[in-house]
C-alpha cells in the first residue's frame, strides 16, 4: 500500500507540472466557426473580428492538442503501472474500471493527435509546383496494396494529368481518400477503387470512388467536420479527423469538397482545385 500511496502522490505531482499552458485556457466558444477558412489570395473579411476569431481558433486547437498530450500520456502510463503492480490487490470489478480508464485515455490521445494534425494542416507553408498526379496515385495505390496484400482490391486509375499545387498537401489529400476507400471496403469480397478527374469550367475535379460501406446521404454535410463519424468505432476504426484535414487542405487551395453515397452502396469523394 505504501507503493500505491507513493504512486498516487507522483501522479498528482506529474499532472500538476504538466498542466496545460495558458494558451489552452481559451474559451470553448472559439470553436464555433468550424468551416470558415481564410484562403490564400482572397481578400480579408470586412469585419476584423472574423480574422481574430480564426486566429483564436487556431491557437486553441493547437494548444489543446499539443499541451494536453503529456498529461494524457502520464495517465495512460500510470494506469498501466497500476494494472501491472497492483493487479493482485484489486478486485475483478476494479480491474475492469482500470481497463475502461486505459482505453479511454488511449482514445483521447488519438483524438489529440488527430486535432494536432488538423491544426498543422492549416499551418503548413505552401510551395506550389507541378505535381504528376498519376505518378503520385500509382505510388500510393501500390503502397496500399502491399500493406493489404491479403485482400483482393481492383484499382482503376484514370488519366489524372498534372496540376500546380503544394505537392505535400496534394499527397496528403489523395493518401487520406485512398486510405478511407481501402478501409471502408474491407468487408467486400472484392474491393473496387476508382480514381479519376473531371474538368469543369475554371476548376479541376478529382474523385475517389469505392464499392464499400457507403453512408446515409442525409448526413453527407457532416463528413468533413472535426470528429464527425457516420460509423461506429466497432464497425470501422478512426477518430473522424482525416476528412476534416482533407477539407482544410483543399480549402487552402481555393477548392471545395463534397461526397455522394448510399448505405451499403459505396461512396464517391470529390475535391476541386482551381485551374
Amino acid at each position: 500500500m505504501r507503493d500505491m500511496v507513493k504512486l498516487n502522490t507522483n501522479m498528482r505531482s506529474t499532472l500538476t507540472e504538466n498542466r496545460p499552458s495558458a494558451r489552452a485556457q481559451l474559451s470553448a466558444s472559439t470553436l464555433a466557426p468550424k468551416h470558415t477558412i481564410l484562403k490564400p489570395g482572397k481578400s480579408k473579411p470586412a469585419c476584423s473580428c472574423q480574422v481574430n476569431a480564426l486566429q483564436e481558433l487556431e491557437s486553441f486547437s493547437y494548444a489543446i492538442s499539443h499541451d494536453l498530450r503529456a498529461p494524457v500520456r502520464h495517465i495512460s502510463g500510470f494506469v498501466e503501472m497500476l494494472e501491472r503492480n497492483a493487479a493482485r490487490e484489486l478486485s475483478k470489478e476494479n480491474l475492469g474500471l482500470l481497463k475502461v480508464l486505459s482505453d479511454s485515455s488511449k482514445a483521447l490521445a488519438r483524438m489529440l493527435d488527430g486535432l494536432l494534425a488538423y491544426s498543422r494542416a492549416g499551418r503548413v507553408e505552401f510551395a506550389p509546383s507541378a505535381v504528376d498526379l498519376n505518378a503520385l496515385v500509382r505510388h500510393l495505390s501500390q503502397s496500399s496494396q502491399l500493406e493489404h496484400r491479403d485482400r483482393k482490391i481492383s484499382w482503376a486509375v484514370k488519366p489524372l494529368g498534372s496540376i500546380k499545387a503544394d505537392p505535400e498537401s496534394i499527397r496528403q489529400i489523395f493518401a487520406q481518400l485512398i486510405c478511407n476507400a481501402v478501409k471502408f471496403t474491407r468487408r467486400q469480397a472484392k474491393a473496387h477503387i476508382e480514381i479519376g478527374r473531371q474538368q469543369l469550367p475554371g476548376e479541376s475535379v478529382f474523385y475517389v470512388r469505392d464499392n464499400g460501406a457507403g453512408f446515409n446521404p442525409a448526413y453527407a454535410h457532416k463528413l468533413f467536420g472535426v470528429f464527425q463519424r457516420l460509423h461506429t468505432a466497432a464497425e470501422f476504426d478512426g477518430v473522424g479527423i482525416g476528412l476534416a484535414c482533407v477539407h482544410r487542405l483543399v480549402a487552402r487551395h481555393g477548392g471545395r469538397t463534397w461526397a455522394e453515397g448510399a448505405e451499403g452502396a459505396g461512396a464517391t469523394f470529390y475535391f476541386s482545385i482551381g485551374g
